[in-house]
């Protein structure tokens, strides 16, 4: 790197396509900047075993620039608002608070934003930002170089000769409930709090993921009066653009389960519509709990609190809806309404059952597998289908199998 650049005689100019890219997040991730100057085109790329998408896109960026050894009227196209509105709206205020955000809490990937900001003080730089997976030739290649950057690392991984047993896919699940400044995103409300959990084959993990937003607008006073979330409170927050790659990656793949999903999918989907990312249907699975409520109990009244009181779930402390403490309650009466027995019979006697959902620790002793005879698999598979036809295709054991 050549620190002696002088601005003043730029004139020379550089195209620069940068891309990050992660398996998982945190997981395995690859960069890649495209730079063009003139005819000619350098395509950079590396990998890291363990970083996560936003280190990646800011690596991006900063290999790109920093391979130019003179100084430069570059143009930056990015497919990350995270690093563009980063560069162009937030590190101002970073940097006169100590790199600290407005909640008091240290600025995330503090090394690269400062890395980059020492790399852009060299040029004379122009963020662009385009949308991702729209057949935009730079931004593309960009893509498939990080990618292909991952490939590379993974084959050159050592790999055990001992041979395993095959794994069984697990069933992931991730709670999810969010509140707004009012009812209709058509007139400009917006989402102020994001509250998720997440379930591995039924049982829940300790990773949750939850934010309050900044919304930029006022918030109604009927939706005050349900979540008693005010404007002032949210003062400081991160803005949805700013957590949007997190929340992506965390909901990436796994079944979301939402009580009354239109809603919070609407809500959604306008957010990442506004920074031009694509809708949730194509991160994640959406099952509305509430549909599910209505094939079970049908004609009866299906609001989250109704299936608490019908699942004796404890709602008690919901004097205001919440994110997170909505996503908790959900999650016990999901796991009621799809697996829990109200009445069960002994000794000729219909007895009601008190249902209690145990969450159950992920470290305790695991069970022997006694596998069965032929003809008790067989009995099964009769059993499963019968209760496939009576569950209108909703056999969770079926689904499981497949």
């Amino acid at each position: 790197m050549v620190n002696n650049f002088v601005l003043s005689n730029i004139g020379m100019k550089a195209e620069i396509y940068s891309d990050g890219a992660c398996r998982e997040n945190p997981g395995p991730g690859g960069w890649a900047a495209i730079v063009r100057i003139a005819n000619q085109e350098k395509i950079l790329s590396g990998a890291e075993s363990m970083t996560t998408n936003n280190r990646m896109e800011l690596m991006g960026a900063i290999q790109g620039l920093e391979f130019l050894s003179e100084a430069y009227h570059v143009s930056l196209y990015t497919d990350s608002q995270y690093v563009k509105k980063g560069m162009e709206e937030w590190i101002t205020g970073w940097k006169k608070k100590g790199w600290i955000t407005k909640d008091k809490s240290p600025v995330k990937n503090m090394d690269l934003w400062i890395r980059l900001d020492k790399a852009c003080s060299y040029h004379i730089v122009e963020w662009h930002w385009v949308r991702g997976h729209t057949g935009n030739a730079g931004n593309e290649l960009a893509d498939q170089s990080a990618n292909k950057a991952i490939d590379e690392m993974l084959r050159a991984q050592p790999r055990s000769t001992e041979l395993k047993k095959p794994s069984v896919p697990k069933l992931r699940q991730i709670v999810l409930d969010t509140e707004t400044t009012g009812l209709k995103k058509e007139e400009g409300h917006r989402i102020i709090e994001i509250g998720c959990i997440e379930l591995i084959d039924r049982k829940k993990t300790d990773r949750q993921w939850q934010t309050y937003l900044y919304p930029d607008r006022e918030i109604d006073p009927g939706a005050a009066k349900v979540h008693g979330i005010t404007l002032d409170q949210l003062e400081g927050k991160p803005r949805f653009e700013e957590v949007a790659e997190d929340l992506i990656e965390f909901l990436r793949g796994a079944e979301v389960l939402i009580h009354n999903a239109p809603f919070d999918v609407g809500f959604l989907n306008h957010e990442l519509s506004n920074i031009g990312k694509e809708p949730i249907e194509k991160i994640c699975k959406i099952t509305d709990t509430l549909t599910l409520a209505r094939a079970r109990h049908p004609g009866q009244k299906n609001t989250l609190d109704a299936l608490c009181q019908r699942y004796q779930v404890d709602n008690s402390k919901r004097d205001l809806h919440g994110a997170l403490l909505d996503a908790e309650l959900l999650l016990k009466v999901y796991l009621a309404m799809t697996g829990g027995q109200v009445k069960m019979s002994l000794e000729n006697k219909q007895q009601e059952e008190k249902i209690v959902v145990q969450v159950l620790s992920e470290n305790r002793p695991r069970l022997s597998v006694i596998f069965p005879l032929s003809e008790e698999e067989s009995e099964h598979q009769a059993r499963l289908t019968a209760i496939e036809k009576t569950s209108g295709g909703n056999c969770l054991w079926r689904k499981l199998e497949n």
